[in-house]
């Protein structure tokens, strides 16, 4: 606090700039510390940095730092030659939930191919920007045969919420034989607990689809129905 933690931001930046062969350890300390003022310093080894890995850690890192002054280096990360790291600054403008990024995001959208895997990440962070999901899309794109685009619908109906969007993923956790796509299901589902919802869940446990394991953990506490408790 104080002067103590003006001297400890300050040397983490310096720290920073000394020790590259670091960037990586310090960077996450720099997070964690939700240290914004690092901001720039982490740009300046991205625009200096060739190793794409590097570059889309970076990205994810300012993301996390959730600063105002966040927004506008990942804007132009968004727009790198590589397609990963591009991905990893669309991923990271969804932690910021920051509406300025809207209009962005749908012009860059509009430059991508068709099939290009980014339409997808930029959905789920437009939701997560305040953009209304189209419900009855995706919908529609639960049906898909690509696991992408099953996985982009259940988590927009998730976040979109209302009886339409939870009757339609309680059907898909109901039917689906892929045991990943069911799991985005339970998750997506467990923010909307309700005895028909629970109860899916329990079949679907039950059958070997939905790991025991994997929902003891938080099922009860999400749910708060009688019968899963007696599970």
């Amino acid at each position: 606090k104080g002067d103590d933690r003006k001297q400890f931001e300050d040397a983490l930046i310096q720290a920073y700039v000394d020790y590259p062969e670091m960037e990586g350890f310090i960077r996450t300390t720099i997070q964690r510390a939700q240290l914004g003022r690092a901001i720039p310093y982490l740009v300046k080894t991205y625009l200096e940095n060739d190793d794409h890995y590097m570059r889309a850690g970076i990205a994810t890192s300012i993301g996390h730092l959730g600063a105002p002054e966040s927004l506008a280096p990942l804007l132009v990360f968004l727009k790198d030659d590589d397609d990963y790291v591009s991905g990893h600054a669309i991923k990271a403008l969804g932690f910021l939930k920051d509406s300025g990024a809207t209009k962005p995001l749908k012009a860059f959208k509009a430059t991508l191919p068709p099939r290009d895997s980014r339409h997808r990440e930029i959905d789920k962070t437009l939701v997560l920007c305040g953009v209304d999901a189209d419900v009855d899309a995706s919908i529609a794109q639960l049906q898909s045969d690509d696991f992408g685009d099953q996985n982009a619908a259940i988590f927009a109906l998730g976040k979109a919420g209302g009886d339409q969007a939870i009757n339609a993923l309680t059907d898909f956790l109901k039917t689906t034989e892929n045991t990943n796509m069911a799991w985005e299901a339970y998750k997506a589902l467990l923010d909307h607990p309700s005895e028909d919802v629970a109860r899916v869940m329990i079949e679907r446990v039950v059958d070997g689809t939905l790991g025991y394991r994997q929902v003891s953990y938080n099922f009860v506490s999400k749910m708060k129905m009688s019968h899963a408790i007696n599970w």
